[in-house]
């Protein structure tokens, strides 16, 4: 698609006679041009008002699982697909970058990292989710799910007292979305990984994650949902929560954005209200007010930092841009910083929003990253 038919499509949306996959071919379309390029206002108008809408309809479908009058096999399908287009979608619709990045890039102009997303079965058997994959997909181990670019959907499974158990793992740079069978969804940020029976029929419903993930619990009292993560267990009341459990993160962070849940750590247990987190560490298990766009703003394409020391940044770039870092000065790990950045841009800018304080430089050689106070004259 041409320029001239690119806008031509966007007259049509505006217009209210877009089709649904036309719609999807202009959120394809965007996410090929560089947030630098020079686009008129009724382009950049129609990008945020198509992404809200597509979140809106995202939205609407996961609520809707709440009423039996829906088939799940619908829903699921939907949300899949739906999860395709959420706010900041063009961010995560990274191709699969060629083998030799490097020698075609210069150092700083690395993209967030795009190995795959990798579906581990019962058996071990590992299936990495591509186009290839899009569709209904067969596990081999009685379960069927619906696949998009950016979404998987369980709907059936067979019907066993032990249901087999998956492994999810996002080793992108950007988010991944999952439905469960339950109609659960979760989404998962980079380096991170969810284990779940592709079925839930005990008494209750228990996953396990490593990294981030943000989740939209189908409530049911009746099958309390739990979630798994180093020495803490997190139980649903009906809710909407995001857990932070990175190991270079200084502390395990559950922030409940929406409902209930009680988060028991080792031997104490807290229950959150809405806008609250705790927060563990290895001496001290807190409840204090959240900043949730902070908190969330991983959801959206976006890294956003309040005071954070260097380290803390440093580490969340190394995650999102696959690269190493070392640290020549040891002091700059603690110099602290404000902003944000989103996954749209190159390594490049990033590190130039920081070299642009005066307070820190870095030296890039391929994929090392290499930290230093700034000289001063």
């Amino acid at each position: 698609m041409n320029k001239s038919e690119f806008l031509t499509l966007v007259d049509k949306y505006l217009a209210g006679q877009a089709s649904l996959d036309e719609e999807q071919l202009l959120l394809n379309f965007f996410e090929s041009f560089q947030e630098e390029t020079e686009w008129d206002a009724r382009v950049l108008g129609a990008r945020e008002e198509l992404e809200q809408k597509m979140l809106n309809r995202l939205t609407l479908a996961i609520r809707s699982r709440r009423n039996p009058s829906i088939g799940w096999y619908k829903i699921a399908a939907a949300a899949a697909i739906l999860i395709f287009f959420s706010a900041g979608a063009y961010f995560i619709l990274h191709r699969s970058a060629p083998s030799n990045q490097m020698a075609t890039l210069r150092p700083e102009e690395l993209t967030p990292m795009n190995k795959g997303v990798v579906l581990t079965l019962a058996g071990g058997k590992k299936i990495i989710l591509n186009k290839g994959h899009e569709g209904t997909l067969n596990t081999t181990d009685g379960s069927l799910a619906q696949q998009s670019e950016s979404g998987l959907a369980y709907y059936q499974s067979k019907d066993e007292t032990e249901p087999v158990v998956h492994t999810l793992t996002n080793n992108t740079g950007s988010k991944y979305a999952l439905v469960l069978a339950d109609g659960t969804a979760v989404y998962l940020d980079a380096v991170s990984s969810i284990t779940y029976p592709v079925a839930f029929n005990g008494k209750e419903r228990r996953v396990s994650i490593t990294g981030q993930a943000y989740f939209i619990v189908k409530h049911n009292g009746a099958k309390p949902f739990r979630v798994t993560v180093k020495d803490e267990v997190i139980e649903d009341i009906g809710t909407e929560f995001n857990i932070n459990a990175y190991d270079d993160e200084p502390a395990l962070k559950t922030t409940l954005i929406d409902g209930a849940v009680n988060v028991r750590h080792k031997d104490r247990a807290i229950l959150l209200k809405p806008g609250h987190q705790t927060i563990a560490t290895a001496n001290s298990f807190e409840d204090k007010p959240a900043n949730l766009e902070e908190t969330t703003a991983w959801l959206q394409g976006k890294q956003v930092f309040d005071n954070e020391p260097m380290e803390v940044i440093m580490n969340r770039i190394a995650r999102i841009y696959d690269i190493k870092v070392v640290w020549i000065d040891e002091s700059a790990r603690k110099l602290r910083f404000g902003g944000s950045f989103n996954y749209a841009k190159k390594l490049s800018s990033v590190l130039n929003f920081y070299r642009g304080t005066g307070k820190v430089d870095f030296i890039v050689e391929g994929k090392t990253v290499k930290v230093m106070k700034k000289k001063t004259s």
